[in-house]
C-alpha cells in the first residue's frame, strides 16, 4: 500500500505517557488533522478493510443524524456515541501514548483509503504523467478554475471598497444593484393572506407538482422524512401558515402514527427551529427551484426532490395527467410535451408549461361559463397567459393563485 520512509524513530508503547513533547516529536502532533499529506506507512490488507469500513460507519452515521435527528442536540450525541465507538480520538491526558498514536494513524490512513475509493472512476486516461480529459468533462476543470479565480478577484476587490464608500456617485449605485439581486429572489406577496391549518387542503390545486406531491404522500402515509419535511414545510411557511398553524397542520398529519407526546418530542422543535424560535434562531426561508433540483436525490421512501428531475417518464405523466384539471382537447399533448422537455433536462422550463397550462385551462372555462356576479364584462378575460419562468415554488403558487382567481368567485 503504502511504502515507509525515514522519519524520526519515536518508540510507541503503551507504557509510555503522552507528554507534551512527545506527542510534537510524534507523526500525529494534533487530534485535528487536515489531511494534507498523505500516509507514508505500511498497513496490512486486514488494517485496510478494517479502517475503511470503521470510517464508513461513522460518515453514514453523520449523514443519518441529519436527516433523522429530532434535535441538533440529539444529531450530535448520536454522532459522538458512534465516533467514539469506531474512531475514537482521545486527548492526550486520557491515553498512553501508543494508544494515542494508533488512533491518529487509523484516523489519517482511513481517510486515504476512502479518497482512493471514491475518486478512482477511470473516466481520464493517464499516460506519463498526463491526464486526458476528455471533452464532456472540461466544463468541470473551467468551472473549477473560475471558482478560484473568482474567489481571488473578489478578496482583493474587497480590499478596495472602502475607497468607494465616501463616492457618493458610486456608492448608490451599488447599493441599488445589491437591492435590485435580493428582489430577484423570493419575496412574499402575501397573495393568499394569513392561512390556517384547515386551508392547505383546499389550496392545494394551486400547489407546484413538487409541493403537491409531498401533499399527497403526506395525506396517503400520515408522515414525511426530514428532507420532505422541510422542502414543505418551508413551503408552507412561505404561503402564510403561521408557526401555531404549522403545529396544528404537522400535529394533525401526522396523527394516525405518532402520538402527541411522540410528536412534541420528535417533530415540534425542528418545526420550531424553521421558524427561527429555535436553535441559533435563523429564520429560514423556502427552497429555491435551484436548491431543490441540486439536492440529494430522494431514496426509498423518501419524497422530496422535483418531480420534473426526479420521476421517470411514464410516472410523471401519470402524475401531472391527475394533477391537471383540463379538459380541452389538446391537453394530452401539451402534457406529453411537457414530459419532453422534462426528459431533455428542461425542468423549469417544463414546470412553467405546466402553470401555463393550469391557469389557461381555468380561463377557458370562465370563458365558456362566465360568473353573472363577476366584473369579466368590465375587465375581458385576457384570451391566454403567458408566463416568464418560474425559479421557485412559492411564487408558482402565487402566480397560480392569483390568476386562477377567476374560478373561486364561481
Amino acid at each position: 500500500m503504502y511504502s515507509q520512509t525515514k522519519r524520526k524513530n519515536v518508540v510507541i508503547s503503551n507504557t509510555n505517557l503522552a507528554t507534551h513533547q512527545n506527542i510534537l516529536d510524534s507523526p500525529y502532533p494534533s487530534r485535528l488533522s487536515l489531511y494534507d499529506q498523505p500516509p507514508d506507512l505500511e498497513v496490512s490488507i486486514e488494517e485496510f478493510e478494517n479502517f475503511a469500513l470503521d470510517r464508513l460507519k461513522v460518515l453514514k452515521e453523520v449523514e443519518l443524524a441529519a436527516i433523522r435527528g429530532p434535535t441538533v442536540e440529539a444529531s450530535q450525541k448520536k454522532i459522538i456515541e458512534v465516533a467514539n465507538k469506531y474512531f475514537p480520538l482521545s486527548s492526550r491526558k486520557l491515553k498512553n501514548y501508543g494508544d494515542l498514536m494508533n488512533e491518529r494513524r487509523k484516523d489519517h490512513v482511513s481517510h486515504f483509503i476512502l479518497r482512493l475509493s471514491f475518486s478512482r472512476t477511470r473516466r481520464v486516461y493517464i499516460r506519463d504523467g498526463f491526464a486526458y480529459v476528455p471533452v464532456l468533462e472540461l466544463s468541470v476543470l473551467l468551472v473549477d478554475d473560475f471558482k478560484k479565480r473568482l474567489t481571488e478577484a473578489t478578496a482583493i476587490c474587497s480590499r478596495a471598497l472602502p475607497r468607494l464608500v465616501g463616492d457618493d456617485r458610486i456608492l448608490p449605485v451599488l447599493q441599488n444593484m445589491s437591492a435590485q439581486y435580493s428582489s430577484s429572489e423570493y419575496q412574499s406577496s402575501g397573495v393568499a393572506g394569513e392561512i390556517t391549518s384547515s386551508d392547505v387542503d383546499k389550496l392545494s390545486k394551486y400547489f407546484p407538482p413538487c409541493m403537491l406531491n409531498l401533499h399527497l404522500k403526506l395525506r396517503e402515509n400520515s408522515h414525511l422524512k426530514h428532507g420532505a419535511r422541510m422542502q414543505y414545510g418551508l413551503f408552507l411557511k412561505g404561503i402564510g401558515l403561521k408557526l401555531p398553524e404549522a403545529l396544528i397542520f404537522w400535529k394533525h398529519s401526522f396523527s394516525k402514527q405518532t402520538s402527541d407526546a411522540k410528536f412534541e418530542k420528535e417533530y415540534a422543535y425542528n418545526i420550531r427551529h424553521n421558524y427561527g424560535m429555535e436553535g441559533r434562531r435563523v429564520d429560514y426561508t423556502p427552497y429555491s427551484c435551484s436548491k431543490i433540483i441540486k439536492g440529494s436525490n430522494p431514496g426509498p421512501s423518501d419524497f422530496h426532490g422535483c418531480p420534473f428531475k426526479h420521476f421517470n417518464s411514464n410516472h410523471l405523466l401519470s402524475f401531472l395527467t391527475a394533477a391537471s384539471t383540463s379538459t380541452s382537447t389538446d391537453a394530452e399533448s401539451k402534457i406529453s410535451e411537457i414530459v419532453s422537455l422534462a426528459k431533455q433536462q428542461h425542468y423549469q422550463v417544463a414546470c412553467t408549461r405546466f402553470l401555463e397550462l393550469q391557469i389557461n385551462d381555468r380561463l377557458a372555462k370562465s370563458r365558456t361559463n362566465p360568473d353573472p356576479a363577476s366584473n369579466s364584462a368590465i375587465s375581458p378575460l385576457p384570451s391566454k397567459v403567458t408566463v416568464e419562468g418560474v425559479s421557485h415554488p412559492n411564487t408558482y403558487f402565487d402566480l397560480n393563485l392569483s390568476n386562477g382567481s377567476v374560478e373561486s368567485s364561481k
